[in-house]
């Protein structure tokens, strides 16, 4: 097994404490995932869409119990890159020119730790990271 460090990730919700946390499996079709975080809870925005594509692996959990090993974050950080994952050591050692799904040279394993769920991504892409913010809605005629 490696060992429990971890690295910095620097995303807009790093230091919120148990925001909600949702994964979504293929969004994008066929190794892709998403996670949705939102830091002050699901009734508050901002929100924030983390797309990956390169995917080897995904975990999401109920934290409540949770007994999958993601490392151990820095204190004060929920969200971070688990620096020496046994499960990218595994998948390098499987495919060490990721020519399977594609993506760079290097795997990374994400993980945040959520109030709801814990999710956790195995990439050898960098994700993208979009803010949600509320739309306004259009003032519509109940009698129409």
């Amino acid at each position: 097994m490696g060992t429990k460090s971890s690295q910095l990730w620097d995303v807009p919700f790093r230091k919120d404490v148990h925001p909600s946390v949702t994964l979504i499996s293929e969004p994008d079709g066929d190794s892709t995932a998403a996670l949705v975080v939102a830091p002050r809870g699901l009734d508050a925005y901002p929100k924030y869409i983390v797309r990956f594509s390169a995917v080897y692996a995904l975990t999401c959990e109920e934290e409540a119990q949770s007994v999958t090993d993601l490392g151990e974050p820095q204190q004060g950080d929920y969200a971070y890159i688990w620096a020496d994952s046994p499960y990218t050591k595994s998948y390098s050692t499987l495919f060490p020119d990721f020519a399977f799904r594609g993506g760079e040279p290097q795997l990374k394993h994400y993980v945040v730790l959520g109030g709801d769920n814990f999710a956790s991504v195995v990439s050898a892409a960098e994700p993208s990271i979009e803010r949600a913010d509320p739309t306004p809605t259009p003032n519509v005629d109940p009698a129409v």
